[in-house]
């Protein structure tokens, strides 16, 4: 027997409407007071009786697709795979994701702008941006909702960033290995003759810098960095 809102309504003792705010997670957005016993009264209910709410329903009564786009570093799309790295912060942005009730669609960087024009997404989340780029100016001059996360771009105004600090986190390791002791340090790190790797530039630069304030000495046959590989669609 397919289950309903008021079958749920019925059974958790609330009335449809307050069902279906909680189903869809329109009160979050409508500013609508439920309390945090009824939420979970109606959650419990939906769970026992494992009722599977109708996606093209909710989009039509909110208007919004509760689907958050994700996109990879536009400069590696050619040899794209997911790093450890990256599958950390998409399995962060998944866990919250689910706790607002919203889902997460990795999309290709050119096609963006494709998936708010079609309503597919409701917001994009970009990771990391090292390059200048016109589609991302004109997300900014249509407002669209989206963050880049480490934003590494020259012109980066008018964007919502989450930005590694990465002179803070070079600088508590300095500050670490000479509180204990050490002098001599090391840098390892890619290849900062890639435009991809700018980040590795900045973050040597910091480290040089830091050190000479610190008055210990920055030894360029400590700097270990790896070979300049060019991406192939290969």
């Amino acid at each position: 027997m397919k289950i309903t809102i008021k079958d749920i309504a019925m059974r958790a003792d609330v009335s449809p409407g307050t069902v279906s705010k909680i189903i869809t997670g329109k009160y979050k957005f409508d500013n609508v007071k439920i309390s945090q016993e009824t939420i979970e009264k109606v959650n419990k209910v939906v769970k026992e009786l494992n009722y599977v709410p109708n996606y093209g329903a909710r989009v039509l009564s909110t208007g919004k697709t509760f689907t958050i786009g994700i996109c990879m570093p536009k400069s590696r799309h050619k040899n794209f795979h997911l790093e450890h790295y990256y599958s950390r912060i998409i399995d962060r942005i998944e866990k919250e994701a689910v706790h607002t009730s919203y889902d997460i669609l990795l999309i290709n960087f050119d096609a963006y702008i494709t998936k708010f024009d079609t309503k597919r997404i409701d917001g994009l989340i970009i990771i990391e941006q090292w390059e200048d780029d016109k589609e991302l100016e004109v997300l900014v001059e249509e407002k669209r909702k989206f963050v880049v996360i480490n934003n590494l771009m020259d012109r980066p105004s008018g964007m919502t960033n989450v930005n590694i600090d990465n002179r803070k986190g070079i600088r508590d390791a300095v500050l670490h290995f000479k509180d204990n002791g050490h002098s001599s340090l090391a840098f390892i790190g890619e290849c900062i003759a890639n435009s991809q790797w700018k980040e590795q530039k900045l973050r040597l630069d910091h480290f040089i810098s830091i050190l000479e304030k610190e008055g210990m000495k920055a030894d360029p046959n400590l700097f270990l960095l790896g070979e300049k590989k060019e991406i192939s669609g290969k």
